[in-house]
């Protein structure tokens, strides 16, 4: 073996053992670099990406969007060649910004976005979570400044990164249904493309729901008035049963033009 190949090796074995066995490993936060296009970013921001704005700083609480948090100075991080881009944290360790603005924080509490741009908050429902506090953020910590009318606290805390949903409340909760509701309609609205995409899918839903309703209506209405006329009047069965199938076509046809037509909403 060369010299050069020794080094390399004993290089690279060395990495290998700093980063796996290091007390310092157990709180690393590894980086990719990445184009940032809101150029407000600053260190510790909570980001997200979108396909028509690219990554930005999240300003939504429990962003779909989540991508990952701004790092200046990662313990490493996996650089291009041409070394553009900044560095994100999307795993391990690393401080992000934080608020009072949904309480004090805890630890091994859910951090998620909010509607201060770039900065996170304690999460108190299932939605999008940008990883679990490491330590606390009490009421007392931090800078204090207006927003609203209202005092809050800004700084940082470590976090223990890992975009995911968390499920915080009970699924069949009906407060926790409406809150994901109006968690989902805000960040529609903050994004006009997905606000037109939900209003399509609510008309077209409202549209197939109004034809089964009314379907229904005519099958219940018709067929019971239907049997009891035979029973009067046997010899009218013939014409009776055609009104039943006729009824029933009837029924077959508006649901398939109401589902066509809810087709159509959906594709404009």
């Amino acid at each position: 073996m060369s010299k050069t190949k020794f080094l390399l090796l004993i290089s690279l074995l060395t990495s290998y053992f700093i980063l796996h066995t290091s007390p310092v490993n157990a709180q690393s936060d590894i980086a990719g670099v990445y184009d940032i296009s809101d150029k407000d970013t600053k260190d510790g921001d909570i980001l997200i990406f979108t396909p028509d704005k690219g990554i930005t700083r999240a300003s939504a609480p429990y962003d779909v969007h989540l991508f990952g948090v701004a790092e200046a100075s990662p313990s490493a991080v996996f650089r291009r060649v041409d070394n553009t881009g900044q560095p994100i944290v999307r795993s391990g360790i690393a401080k992000i910004n934080v608020t009072s603005l949904n309480g004090a924080i805890k630890a091994g509490e859910h951090i998620t976005s909010s509607e201060i741009p770039g900065s996170g908050m304690r999460a108190d429902l299932s939605g999008q979570s940008a990883g679990v506090a490491i330590n606390d953020f009490k009421d007392t910590d931090g800078e204090a400044f207006q927003y609203k009318g209202k005092t809050i606290r800004q700084g940082q805390i470590s976090v223990a990164i890992k975009v995911e949903f968390a499920e915080l409340t009970t699924p069949r909760s009906i407060n926790s249904l409406f809150s994901f509701l109006g968690i989902s309609l805000l960040q529609n609205i903050q994004d006009p493309k997905g606000f037109g995409q939900a209003v399509r899918a609510i008309f077209a839903g409202l549209i197939v729901l109004i034809a089964i309703i009314f379907s229904m209506i005519i099958l219940t209405r018709s067929i019971p008035k239907s049997i009891e006329a035979i029973g009067r009047n046997p010899l009218a069965r013939k014409a009776i049963n055609i009104s039943i199938a006729m009824n029933i076509a009837i029924v077959i046809l508006i649901t398939l033009a109401a589902i066509f037509a809810a087709f159509l909403i959906l594709r404009l």
